[in-house]
Formats: C-alpha cells, sequence, structure tokens
C-alpha cells in the first residue's frame, strides 16, 4: 500500500514545525545560557542550545527529502502551548526582570511536554510509518536517539530545578 500525498503533506508540515520549534528552542536556551552568571546552569543550556540546533538540522534534513513546500503553515499554532511559552520565556529574559526557577519550572513542562508528546506520539510514529521503508533502520535508530536527547533535555532541567547548580542568576 502507497503513501498518499495527503499524508505526505501532513508529515512535510509536522517536520517543518519541529525544525521551527527546535530552532526557537536552541535560541531560547542559547540566550537564557548567556544571561545566566552562574556557570553551573548556563553550561548545561548551552549544552541543550547546542543539541535542540542539531534536532532542527535533521529535520531541516528530513524536510528537504520530503521534497514537499509547507508555506502558509503557523507552527506557533500548530505546537501550540509549548511554543507560547517558550516566547512568554523570551521576552522575561529580554526584559532582564526573570525568575530562574520559575523560567526552569515551565522548561520541565515544555521539554516534557514537547519530548513525549511530539517526538513519541506523533513525529516518530508517522515517519517510521512514511519513512523508515524507504530510508532502512538507520532512520528509526537516529530517531531514537533524538528521543532519547529530548528525555535528557528534561532530565538535565529537573536537576537544575533541584539545585543541580547554585541559586544565582
Amino acid at each position: 500500500m502507497g503513501v498518499s500525498s495527503d499524508e505526505l503533506k501532513s508529515l512535510a508540515i509536522v517536520v517543518k514545525c519541529v525544525q521551527e520549534f527546535e530552532e526557537l528552542t536552541s535560541n531560547f536556551y542559547d540566550m537564557l545560557s548567556s544571561k545566566l552568571d552562574d556557570r553551573s546552569k548556563s553550561l548545561p543550556l548551552k549544552w541543550i542550545s547546542v543539541e535542540s540546533d542539531s534536532h532542527a538540522v535533521l529535520m531541516r534534513s528530513i524536510y528537504e527529502l520530503l521534497g514537499i513546500e509547507t508555506s502558509g503553515v503557523d507552527c506557533s499554532k500548530l505546537v501550540g502551548t509549548p511554543w507560547h511559552v517558550l516566547e512568554e520565556l523570551m521576552k522575561s529574559i529580554e526584559s532582564g526582570g526573570f525568575d530562574i526557577s520559575d523560567i526552569l519550572s515551565k522548561l520541565e513542562f515544555v521539554e516534557g511536554f514537547f519530548g513525549e508528546e511530539t517526538y513519541n506520539k506523533l513525529l516518530i510514529a508517522m515517519l517510521r510509518r512514511l519513512m523508515v521503508k524507504e530510508f532502512g533502520d538507520v532512520l528509526d535508530e537516529i530517531l531514537s536517539e533524538v528521543v532519547d536527547e529530548e528525555k535528557y533535555h528534561e532530565s538535565i532541567i529537573k536537576l537544575l530545578k533541584r539545585g543541580g547548580g547554585s541559586t544565582t542568576n
């Protein structure tokens, strides 16, 4: 049974929006890490920024392989709450009046929700169904690694929230 053009279009939209969200996430973590004087917090946040950027690069590559244009899609609406939470957090950081404990609590939600809901339940399932036959087990292995890295991001945020760094900005 072949893959319909509607299924491929849906997959392209999801991949494009995941790419854009990972870019937003990477930029957010980079911004936050640069604003913190506490290196025990800024270093792991910088690392999450780097990994999020690599996820965006992977999604961009998959999107390009699909070769389907998805113009006019509002990814902030598709991703929803995690996107809007990051935008609000970016505004608070830009204004200079932010509480790192509050930010870490909100990031725990974003990392948990986005990693579990988006990668595990939506994207991975769609990619496995529509692309793994063509690209083989190696794509499945790469995607499994991304899922593990998302879980790792969540665990880093939880550690920082519990005091895995000093308590200063």
